[in-house]
């Protein structure tokens, strides 16, 4: 992406919409926003994780049967993995990293009683 930012950067004018402060404003949002959550996943799954000793012995038992001695989970790891992903993906449920998420009514729907008119805009607890 920065790659084709940057291609076309000769074709900026004085004043254009974008400029090179504008990128990097994009680019730092990028980068930041996708650390944040990571890591304020990670803080809630160890602060679950210390409250649930159970699921931690269940978690360190699991990496310890399918890594051995290998320091760190790759890509390949994963599939052999279960309880791990199950793991985060609770700690998302509980402790969601963003806490809402938009939608918007395509058509007009009944959900048990209520009526959503078209166009209606849905907030999301995820």
């Amino acid at each position: 992406m920065l790659d084709t930012v940057l291609d076309r950067e000769h074709e900026w004018k004085e004043g254009s919409l974008i400029d090179r402060q504008a990128i990097k404003g994009m680019f730092t949002d990028l980068f930041v926003a996708g650390s944040e959550t990571s890591s304020t996943t990670v803080e809630w799954a160890m602060a679950a994780l210390l409250q649930h000793p159970e699921a931690m012995d269940k978690v360190k038992r699991e990496l310890r049967e399918v890594l051995g001695n290998k320091a760190r989970v790759e890509e390949s790891d994963v599939d052999r993995l279960p309880y791990l992903p199950a793991v985060v993906k609770e700690v998302l449920r509980f402790y969601p990293s963003v806490a809402m998420t938009f939608y918007r009514a395509q058509e007009t729907v009944q959900v048990q009683s209520y009526t959503i008119p078209q166009g209606t805009t849905i907030l999301l607890n995820i």
